[in-house]
């Protein structure tokens, strides 16, 4: 199986928040999503990396297709701390 990971999901693995700025000002899709159906959010380990996310506009709800389920849980806690 092939991985259909973009920029934004490795750099949003890795912890690089100056990294996502750089790509999302310049036209990457924070919604964009890997053959699974998961968004950079579902990549984050980093406090930065949630906010940035959440900064431009990701939507912090959105479920998995073919699993419905929203970003880990320890994911949304820290989204609470970013509004």
């Amino acid at each position: 199986m092939t991985l259909s990971l973009s920029a934004l999901h490795v750099s949003a693995e890795r912890g690089r928040w100056e990294v996502m700025q750089v790509l999302l000002n310049n036209g990457s899709d924070v919604m964009a999503t890997d053959h699974l159906g998961n968004t950079a959010l579902h990549y984050c380990g980093h406090l930065e990396t949630v906010e940035c996310l959440v900064q431009y506009g990701c939507n912090v709800n959105h479920r998995l297709v073919s699993q419905l389920r929203s970003p880990p849980k320890e994911m949304q806690h820290l989204v609470q701390w970013t509004k």
